[in-house]
């Protein structure tokens, strides 16, 4: 169930709040899941704002994480964050209430995990794809020891290297 899934991640040491818990209805089988999201009311601050809103990738992230552990892909030692995505194309403005698909690229390592990720509208239209998503196991005790370190911020920033691609039409999902 779902609960138990945010319970389970919670164990973990991944706690999702209340706006991150916006899993509706969830299929997963070994290599790939579908879930509807609905975006909670008071998430609500301007979802029309975003192409796609943070809290509905995350929840994409979330999916894949739960295939991975339907796997037992997951080492119950360490937090998988991510570190790279290889393409995302953004078609339409998000709305509150999505369907993402998510297929896992590669089951064969529990350090690394890589799927791909499609957003739809209740309508079937494609709002944004995620390609190469990938995350990193990372050691509870390392990721503590490195928050208490009196390092500079610049050192745990991210830089991001855009690059505009031209246009396609919008495809259409396949489901």
């Amino acid at each position: 169930s779902l609960d138990s899934f945010y319970q389970k991640s919670k164990e973990h040491g991944l706690s999702f709040g209340s706006c991150f818990q916006t899993l509706q209805q969830a299929w997963i089988d070994s290599s790939q899941g579908t879930a509807q999201i609905q975006m909670p009311a008071k998430a609500l601050i301007s979802p029309h704002g975003y192409l796609l809103h943070p809290i509905m990738l995350d929840v994409g992230f979330q999916l894949a994480g739960a295939i991975w552990a339907s796997n037992k892909l997951l080492r119950p030692d360490s937090l998988y964050l991510p570190i790279s995505i290889t393409r995302l194309e953004l078609y339409n403005q998000t709305d509150t209430n999505l369907w993402v698909q998510v297929k896992i690229q590669d089951l064969g390592s529990k350090k690394s995990l890589s799927s791909n990720l499609l957003y739809t509208d209740p309508q079937g239209d494609v709002v944004a794809k995620i390609e190469g998503l990938k995350l990193h196991a990372v050691n509870h005790q390392t990721l503590q020891r490195s928050f208490h370190k009196q390092a500079d911020l610049r050192d745990r920033l991210y830089t991001v290297d855009w690059q505009i691609q031209a246009l396609d039409s919008p495809p259409r999902s396949s489901a």
